[in-house]
């Protein structure tokens, strides 16, 4: 949950209420303000400003104030196109959709880029490579991306499993041994049924990785490891999901480079010699054809 949204809550005063009411209405500005000025603006004092940093679980006006500016640079960021959710118009023509699509899912990938901590992604790919076998939970609107992560994976020899190809999921995270990695992607970070898979999982002991998006949530805050996806997109009031789902793909690129990279020869060779012995794909285009 994105900070403004956890602000919305049902759980303030009504003194706090004309606290939040003020900071979100000066969020431009926010850099300059301290609990003084805010006090003396809302006709407040400067303690319901900690009361409402402890209600975040924060520890004061400080980490707030710090959370905000963080938060607002994320989601104003320099977007050519501004509303990921309908990044195109009834009366756009064939030729600018496409090239409103193609922006987004360029800017999906920069914006991801830049949320990528790469010591949690060392850890993350680091874990998987020591693995024996890693299980992935996700929603059905994931699958078609992690079909292709899986894939990618086995070709290279991991032991990899979709849980959710199963008719029973929760079997499997009830199963999981210790030697398991289990990776749990989620955009909201909140689905019931991942939730409960996940809370097997944590009770069998297993190290988890988590896929979700920028705001805190249950999977973020309690996964071994978590990476974020770009944050653009409502949960359902959308056209496509554009943006979370190139965003999720480039991820799983990443991940999968980086594995393959650790052992990048023998890794080649075992790809190419496979795909000489098993595929069967024929093409008369010189750009495609092996030497």
């Amino acid at each position: 949950m994105l900070l403004k949204e956890k602000l919305d809550q049902d759980i303030f005063s009504f003194s706090e209420r004309i606290i939040i009411n003020y900071l979100i209405g000066n969020i431009d500005s926010i850099e300059n303000l301290t609990t003084s000025s805010i006090a003396a603006a809302t006709h407040t004092n400067t303690t319901s400003l900690i009361r409402i940093a402890k209600k975040l679980d924060l520890n004061g006006w400080k980490d707030l104030k710090n959370e905000l500016i963080h938060e607002r640079d994320y989601l104003n960021a320099n977007l050519e196109v501004q509303d990921a959710n309908k990044p195109f118009q009834a009366k756009d023509s064939s030729r600018t959709i496409a090239n409103k699509i193609g922006i987004v899912m360029k800017e999906s990938i920069d914006d991801t880029l830049s949320l990528i901590d790469y010591d949690e992604i060392k850890y993350i790919c680091r874990l998987l490579s020591n693995s024996k076998k890693i299980m992935i939970f996700s929603g059905k609107n994931n699958l078609n991306a992690v079909n292709v992560f899986v894939s990618y994976l086995r070709r290279i020899q991991y032991d990899v499993q979709v849980a959710d190809t199963f008719d029973y999921p929760e079997f499997e995270a009830y199963n999981l041994s210790q030697h398991t990695v289990a990776l749990f992607i989620s955009y909201s970070g909140e689905n019931p049924e991942i939730l409960r898979f996940f809370k097997f999982a944590k009770e069998q002991g297993v190290k988890t990785i988590s896929i979700t998006n920028v705001g805190e949530n249950t999977l973020s805050k309690e996964s071994t490891y978590h990476l974020c996806m770009s944050t653009h997109e409502k949960l359902y009031s959308k056209i496509g999901s554009f943006n979370s789902t190139t965003s999720l793909n480039f991820l799983l690129n990443v991940i999968y480079s980086i594995l393959f990279a650790i052992d990048y020869d023998y890794n080649f060779h075992y790809l190419q010699s496979m795909n000489k012995t098993l595929e069967r794909r024929h093409s008369d285009t010189n750009l495609l054809q092996e030497s």
